[in-house]
């Protein structure tokens, strides 16, 4: 490793500041990153993502999961002068299911990373999403306590079999799953069910 300030991550300051802290399913979310370096900096990669947090009691504890809710913006490369800010506006679409917030339940973030050859520097904001009118995007039901990223279960095929699957993203009652060689698939909760091995 050199001792060029430019590329140690720690050198380097980021931020995130908002347009509005609420938004509606749809919407896109808009601020400004910024970028600070006490020395010279050079980032990689930039990106912004939106992350759902979905946090739920198993066996007395709180367990977090978070997950992506869509590939966000790639902003690109930058330097930024020793001493010096600079500000990178961004926008992100995020999708029209999305859930109303439930705060310390169901939050959502917008996850900036900045990228430099020696490591990688994150900043969060924390968005409200808003019930849209008529409540299309009321909260969704939490699922059954086994229903969570990570855990292995069983899955109805179309076929009408249940076969192991393992579980890679949820939504209210609606689960990313992945069985055998296959791509993860979105299923309801009435086609999954809690390994009966366990």
């Amino acid at each position: 490793m050199s001792g060029d300030p430019s590329s140690d991550p720690k050198a380097l300051g980021l931020s995130v500041k908002l347009a509005s802290r609420t938004v509606l399913p749809g919407d896109r979310a808009a601020g400004v990153l910024i970028l600070s370096a006490a020395s010279a900096a050079r980032v990689t990669a930039l990106r912004v993502v939106p992350t759902m947090t979905r946090r739920e009691l198993e066996a007395g504890e709180v367990r977090s999961t978070s997950l992506p809710v869509s590939s966000g913006s790639q902003l690109g490369a930058y330097s930024v002068a020793a001493g010096a800010n600079r500000e990178i506006h961004f926008s992100v679409q995020l999708p029209p299911e999305l859930a109303t917030s439930v705060p310390n339940q169901l939050d959502y973030d917008l996850v900036a990373t900045a990228v430099t050859d020696e490591g990688e520097v994150e900043a969060r904001a924390r968005v409200l999403v808003l019930p849209t009118e008529g409540g299309a995007n009321m909260t969704l039901p939490i699922g059954p306590m086994w229903l969570a990223v990570g855990n292995e279960c069983e899955a109805e095929t179309d076929e009408g079999h249940w076969v192991d699957a393992r579980i890679e993203g949820v939504h209210g009652l609606t689960a990313l799953v992945r069985w055998r060689d296959a791509e993860p698939t979105w299923l309801p909760a009435r086609r999954l069910r809690e390994r009966s091995d366990r």
